[in-house]
């Protein structure tokens, strides 16, 4: 009874005070043609295929919608807690999260990855700044497995 409750109040509030991460997320979902559509932890993992609308955007999350695409299957646990730490944090900023955490976390993305090995000889690792630091945090938290861990 009480996690219904919990999710029915997640729910509530990612429609509401989260709704354009939510309805975004929704739009692509829906145009996506390739995918499969499973929960977890209240969220919705659309887990696709790669088209050429997203072919270079990877695994990323709006609102409650985590869109996964990765080939390694021994990190996919990792990696949906890490998304679902940007779930939460899609609850906690509301209509601020596609400017503060989607603005952020994008960029980040991108000059890590191009620039992995600088970056890791110098023992800077993508779940070391925000907010991929604070996503891995509320993740494990609410998943209770590991995030990203390097």
């Amino acid at each position: 009874m009480k996690s219904k409750i919990v999710k029915y109040i997640m729910y509530l509030v990612q429609w509401t005070w989260g709704i354009l991460q939510n309805l975004l997320g929704l739009f692509l979902m829906l145009r996506i043609q390739e995918k499969n559509v499973f929960t977890f932890h209240g969220a919705l993992v659309v887990d696709y295929e790669a088209d050429n609308f997203l072919k270079h955007m990877g695994t990323f999350t709006l609102g409650m919608f985590i869109f996964y695409n990765n080939a390694n299957p021994a990190k996919k646990q990792n990696l949906l807690s890490h998304e679902y730490g940007h779930t939460i944090q899609s609850l906690i900023y509301g209509p601020l999260y596609l400017p503060i955490v989607g603005t952020f976390s994008y960029r980040w993305s991108k000059e890590y990855w191009k620039n992995q090995e600088t970056y890791n000889s110098k023992n800077v690792f993508y779940c070391d700044r925000y907010p991929e630091k604070q996503a891995n945090y509320w993740g494990e938290k609410f998943t209770g497995h590991q995030g990203i861990l390097d």
